[in-house]
């Protein structure tokens, strides 16, 4: 009997469903077995991962969610995954037009809507008010030295011209009145970066000093205040641990998970608001703060740390302590 051929078609669909299948069936809550994308993420996502149509929630969900985060730590990229994951539109409460017009059509309904309802709500506020709105959570916490430094860039993006942003820091009114009028448009605010020469000001240094103290504040703010159900999720194990992290937000959203969406949403998980790195190694990135901005970085973690710890909230970010010292020591 002569062997029996699958057709490309046959070929792909198989592929994929044992690719899917086998993410799902190895998560066990706190690991997942990578598989080797690389050979199949160009036939994944021109037979099957097709654009996510989304739409709101089909019914007025029990509870209202929190996307939480200090700015600069993926929280706009996070509502992308989490929009491809589960097929809602997320919401926000700053009603960004920018963002509403490329990718997150939810952005402009308020957060309190009779017939419109988001699965999650993004927000960087930390005050009572705000989280009076919400009865779940998700906290996004980043290593405060790429927090900072995205928030940096966030805010001083040059969109590549150089020229005019070095006329907007000399002054220039007719560069100012532009830059304010097109201020809706803020994709480019996402993904383009600081003029390099910008981290070697005292703009820079003052920057670090009042976001690091915000960093902390807003931290340890919303794990300590916000009583109700809430999981923290690290902006580096989404990274490192992308299909795992993904499958405890879903759980969390109340979502079923197919296998297929699971792996589209891997596939798909750029975005339209990634800012492409400059340079990547971490040492690079250390060598932007002084020693004494680093030892309050390194004071401001422990001291999340140990809040998150008096709450019996699991949360290891003694990975942010590294490179922070000679002796690279990661205790507190």
């Amino acid at each position: 009997m002569k062997p029996h051929h699958l057709n490309d078609s046959q070929s792909k669909s198989s592929s994929f469903k044992w690719l899917a299948t086998s993410f799902v069936n190895d998560y066990s809550g706190e690991q997942t077995r990578y598989f080797s994308l690389s050979a199949s993420n160009d036939l994944v996502k021109a037979e099957t991962c097709q654009p996510r149509n989304l739409s709101f929630l089909i019914d007025k969900p029990k509870h209202r969610t929190a996307l939480i985060s200090f700015p600069g730590s993926g929280n706009t990229w996070m509502r992308h995954l989490i929009q491809e994951l589960t097929g809602f539109y997320t919401g926000s409460v700053y009603q960004d037009k920018g963002l509403a017009e490329n990718g997150f059509p939810g952005e402009l309904v308020p957060v309190i809507d009779s017939t419109r309802h988001c699965i999650v709500y993004k927000t960087h506020l930390a005050t009572k008010q705000t989280l009076k709105l919400f009865t779940k959570a998700i906290i996004i916490i980043r290593n405060p030295l790429h927090a900072i430094k995205s928030f940096f860039n966030y805010e001083y993006a040059t969109k590549g011209n150089s020229a005019k942003r070095q006329r907007l820091e000399n002054g220039d009114r007719r560069v100012k009145d532009l830059i304010s009028s097109n201020k809706t448009k803020s994709r480019s605010k996402h993904v383009d970066h600081a003029n390099t020469s910008l981290f070697h000001t005292r703009k820079w240094s003052d920057f670090v000093d009042d976001r690091l103290r915000r960093w902390r504040r807003k931290n340890v703010f919303w794990l300590e205040k916000f009583q109700h159900n809430s999981i923290v999720v690290l902006y580096e194990s989404l990274k490192g641990n992308n299909s795992a992290e993904l499958l405890r937000i879903g759980e969390f959203l109340g979502v079923q998970v197919k296998p297929k969406d699971l792996l589209c949403t891997i596939v798909n998980k750029e975005g339209q608001f990634h800012r492409q790195a400059r340079n990547k190694t971490a040492s690079s990135v250390v060598s932007l703060y002084t020693s004494k901005q680093k030892e309050e970085i390194r004071k401001s973690v422990c001291e999340v740390s140990h809040v998150a710890k008096s709450l019996s909230i699991d949360l290891d970010i003694s990975q942010y302590l590294v490179k922070l010292s000679k002796k690279n020591d990661t205790h507190c």
